[in-house]
Formats: structure tokens, sequence, C-alpha cells
């Protein structure tokens, strides 16, 4: 079964979240609406997946009133030093993407 074990998979990586705009600048929870995009980032963090997820979070924001000028989208994943086994945290892709007034992501 050995053959088959990893420490890389879905349960051992998450996103982190982070807006910006004019007079804010905040990290975000994954919200429910977002949740499937955030999935799917997780497990192929790609530009392409990263970039739907922005998506998510624009359309969330904006439907709350939120304004929205750069969205950064994180994927870490837990690692485990190979000597003594402590996990640590490791950044494994990041983009940014630029909003345009009208809400579309770059």
């Amino acid at each position: 079964f050995g053959m088959f074990a990893t420490t890389d998979g879905t349960a051992a990586r998450y996103v982190r979240l982070f807006v910006e705009a004019p007079e804010r600048s905040e990290e975000i929870d994954v919200r429910p609406s977002m949740e499937e995009a955030a999935a799917r980032a997780r497990l192929f963090p790609a530009r392409w997946l990263t970039r739907q997820l922005a998506h998510a979070v624009v359309a969330r924001e904006r439907r709350h009133g939120r304004p929205v000028s750069t969205v950064r989208v994180q994927v870490w994943r837990i690692r485990y030093a190979p000597d003594t086994l402590s996990a640590y945290n490791s950044l494994l892709h990041e983009d940014a993407f630029h909003v345009d007034p009208l809400g579309r992501v770059d």
C-alpha cells in the first residue's frame, strides 16, 4: 500500500485569498460560493484555475458591494522535514489578478 501513499494530496493543501482595493487590503475566507473553484485550484494550481477562483472572488465581493482592484490567490501545501518529520507550510503557487472597473479579471 505504501506505493500509493502520498503526503501531497488535497488534504495537505489549502488556498489563501487576498483582496486589495483603494483603502482596503485584506485576506478573505473561501466562502461556499467559491468552494468548487478553490478545490480545483488546490488540486491543480494552474493559472487558468486560479483565475477562475479570482472570478468567483470578484463576483462575490461585488455582490456585497465591496470594491476589488486586485485578487491574489495562493496555494500552500504542508510538507514534512525529512530529519525530524515536523510539519511546515510551503507556498506551492501564487497568482495576482488585476480587476478592471467592470469587474473583469485580467
